[in-house]
């Protein structure tokens, strides 16, 4: 499933910059949500993603040795699509930064990918940073 997907993709990111870095001891993964089945057409640009966020999060929600969360959702929605949702409670996204128009290549892929997966994307960087990502149902294999 999905969930299982992100779990371990984010246990290994957060394992590798531990590793890299020797920073990320005070950061908590929290992973939660519905059991989603996604096709792999669809499951890989999902999970390159999940890797874009969580790497930044990772690297710039927490400068200095800040400690704090990180959380990914993913929930089915009433309409058969899904949701997807990566969130931290660091330093905030850069209020001069427009997500949606961007020079950093990161975040173009990732615009890229929802846009790919006909999904709509919104980023709330007021309380540290929420990306919101939403799906519609042609994504998902019903369970």
């Amino acid at each position: 499933s999905l969930l299982e997907y992100i779990r371990e993709l984010t246990s290994h990111l957060l394992r590798s910059l531990r590793t890299q870095q020797q920073t990320g001891f005070g950061i908590n993964l929290k992973i939660h949500g519905d059991p989603i089945l996604l096709n792999v057409n669809d499951l890989v640009p999902a999970g390159l993603i999940i890797n874009e966020l969580v790497t930044n999060a990772l690297k710039y929600a927490f400068p200095n040795g800040r400690t704090g969360e990180i959380e990914v959702v993913a929930s089915a929605g009433p309409d058969g699509g899904w949701q997807l949702t990566v969130s931290d409670n660091g330093v905030g996204f850069p209020g001069d930064v427009d997500f949606h128009n961007t020079t950093s290549l990161g975040l173009q892929l990732v615009n890229v990918l929802v846009s790919q997966l006909d999904g709509r994307v919104t980023l709330d960087g007021s309380n540290g940073t929420r990306v919101v990502m939403q799906f519609p149902a042609q994504t998902r294999f019903p369970i």
